[in-house]
């Protein structure tokens, strides 16, 4: 495994972790106004799996263009803005939404501050699939690995949270430090990128000498 793939492979777990405790964090944000009925969790659950879903599509496309490495930190850098600010705009939307069908108003005030941050983490994992696959034959490992870390963080994280963080925290501090965990990925993404560079660029100086002692 590649040096700097382990410190990715951080960057996922980070982000399964945050992408749990964003689902959370967003389900007890609406549950003072709209309570923790069926309907609730309904819109929590489907919203998430819609901005997940997006993300992924997203970051499929994005990962076909260059920079990918500026790429990926602005992805990590939006994500960790949009969880910071969920507080502040879970309750500008809801007292907007209050008065609505709790089925209707559940389901807004989600895709206003949980879609966000959720599109965002989505876009990860596609972008940096692109982003480990030096060789493609070891793009379905690479695949696995990513996946993996980011589900055993989000398992993690689901402990953690509802343990945890959320009943000696509150809703506000946990959100700032899942955002907190994002901005450190964003650091992690920054630092990573030269170990890669280096071994691109060994492999493109070995392709070279075997090309010139072939000639």
């Amino acid at each position: 495994m590649p040096h700097y793939l382990k410190y990715i492979l951080i960057v996922c777990f980070l982000e399964g972790a945050s992408v749990m405790g964003v689902e959370l964090i967003g389900a007890k944000l609406i549950a003072p106004w709209f309570g923790t009925s069926l309907y609730v969790w309904t819109s929590v659950i489907g919203i998430s799996m819609l901005g997940l879903a997006t993300g992924y599509y997203l970051g499929g496309r994005l990962s076909r263009q260059e920079n990918i490495a500026t790429r990926l930190k602005i992805l990590l850098a939006l994500a960790a803005f949009f969880i910071a600010i969920m507080p502040i705009t879970s309750d500008i939307i809801m007292q907007m939404t209050q008065m609505m069908d709790v089925r209707w108003g559940s389901m807004i005030s989600s895709i206003v501050f949980i879609l966000p941050p959720l599109v965002f983490m989505g876009m990860v994992s596609p972008v940096v699939i692109r982003y480990c696959a030096l060789e493609k034959e070891k793009t379905g490992h690479t695949a696995g690995l990513v996946f993996a870390a980011s589900t055993i963080g989000g398992v993690l994280s689901v402990l953690l949270c509802g343990f945890y963080f959320l009943p000696l925290w509150g809703l506000y501090n946990s959100a700032w430090f899942f955002a907190g965990l994002m901005l450190s990925s964003t650091v992690i993404a920054h630092h990573v990128n030269k170990y890669r560079d280096v071994i691109i660029y060994e492999k493109d100086a070995k392709a070279a000498a075997y090309y010139s002692s072939s000639q």
